[in-house]
């Protein structure tokens, strides 16, 4: 077991989060620490410099957050560790089980929309697919899961609202088809006027992803 100096130590060190300079799937985890008001360091690297790094971090991959002491890599692993450690993640098993169930759809999604958009040989048909199909089927999962709430799980923002907000807000690409979902039109409102996210919105870097 650590000793209490050493746990102490870990616990004040501020956390630094280690991505490449866009949003991407570091962008939840921001906003995470930006609703949580807590201090982190931005780490953004240049994808030239990526080669001589890979090999030190777990799995070879970004992002990675760097918190008590250790290298938490995975994106969803690393939202849902700031999550808990910054209480936006319930304490009930029922409704953190469900806020994990709907992370882990929008993770879905956003797989299926990253797998077309770096995709050279994507046809025609298949980005109309995504946008006649794909997109309305999900949006429709979700805005059934909202229902006329005002969060997605409980009485209180938790992370899964920080990942359906992420999503609708930066990643939907086709904004057109979120407007013909006026419940989820209000919440991504609501989430993007909260003080402290939306100070995060108006000064986060300009990026190109």
């Amino acid at each position: 077991k650590l000793r209490k100096e050493e746990k102490r130590t870990r616990m004040s060190i501020k956390p630094r989060l280690t991505y490449f300079d866009g949003r991407g799937r570091a962008e939840p985890i921001r906003m995470i620490f930006a609703e949580a008001g807590v201090e982190y360091d931005d780490h953004r690297i240049q994808r030239e410099t990526w080669a001589s790094m890979k090999s030190t971090m777990p799995f070879g991959q970004l992002p990675v957050l760097h918190i008590d002491g250790v290298d938490i890599a995975q994106s969803m692993a690393a939202l849902r560790y700031a999550a808990r450690k910054y209480d936006l993640m319930p304490t009930d098993p029922i409704q953190a089980g469900t806020c994990d169930m709907i992370s882990e759809a929008i993770e879905d999604i956003t797989v299926q929309l990253s797998r077309l958009t770096h995709n050279p040989n994507a046809t025609d048909a298949e980005k109309a697919k995504y946008k006649d199909e794909t997109l309305p089927t999900w949006l429709r999962y979700f805005d059934a899961l909202l229902g006329s709430k005002q969060y997605l799980v409980g009485d209180s923002c938790t992370y899964a609202d920080i990942a359906l907000f992420n999503f609708l807000h930066d990643s939907i690409h086709h904004p057109e088809v979120l407007e013909t979902f006026p419940r989820l039109v209000d919440f991504k409102n609501r989430m993007a006027a909260r003080p402290k996210l939306a100070a995060w919105l108006a000064s986060r870097p300009v990026s190109q992803f």
